[in-house]
């Protein structure tokens, strides 16, 4: 078998990957992958009703590593896999909405919250094949407008660079 996956903490031991400011990095990093595989497969020329079926999970994962991302800068505590959390952005977001600006406007703005908890469900149900979808492209656009928000919003409070723009900001981080 070629392919072999090992954790940063095992591959790389005492380099810190295991603490909340280097997982809240690659946490960001892998958002923005994410966010990338969406845009490739939502760019595609031709494609078939069925590639809802990936898009909206995709952009669940988006969200919810962002989401983690941010949380683990701000907190050192936070475990972005604890049982509460899994998958559950909304509740992440309540919990965090008196710390994170960003939160505290998802939170407040009942179309947002309702695309995060269709999300959800997208996550839950679509990625097995078992429920039924009907969507509209504004809603798609909503999510990734709200991703690269985040993504922003993580860049202007940590330096991370994601983004082109970004790389010729001075003063940021890789």
């Amino acid at each position: 078998m070629s392919i072999k996956i090992v954790p940063l903490i095992e591959a790389i031991p005492n380099s810190g990957y295991d603490s909340n400011k280097r997982r809240s990095s690659l946490l960001a990093h892998a958002g923005v992958a994410y966010l990338e595989a969406y845009e490739a497969m939502s760019n595609l020329p031709e494609k078939g009703f069925a590639v809802h079926f990936v898009e909206l999970p995709l952009l669940h994962m988006t969200l919810e590593l962002l989401i983690k991302a941010y949380v683990s800068w701000i907190d050192d505590s936070f475990d972005p896999k604890k049982r509460a959390y899994r998958h559950c952005t909304k509740k992440i977001i309540e919990d965090y909405a008196d710390k994170i600006n960003e939160f505290s406007l998802i939170k407040n703005n009942p179309e947002k919250i309702a695309l995060i908890e269709q999300l959800e469900k997208a996550w839950r149900y679509l990625r097995y094949g078992e429920s039924t979808l009907t969507c509209e492209r504004k809603d798609l656009h909503m999510a990734k407008d709200l991703a690269i928000e985040l993504a922003e919003a993580y860049h202007k409070a940590t330096g991370l660079r994601f983004f082109s723009h970004h790389f010729s900001q001075k003063g940021a981080k890789r």
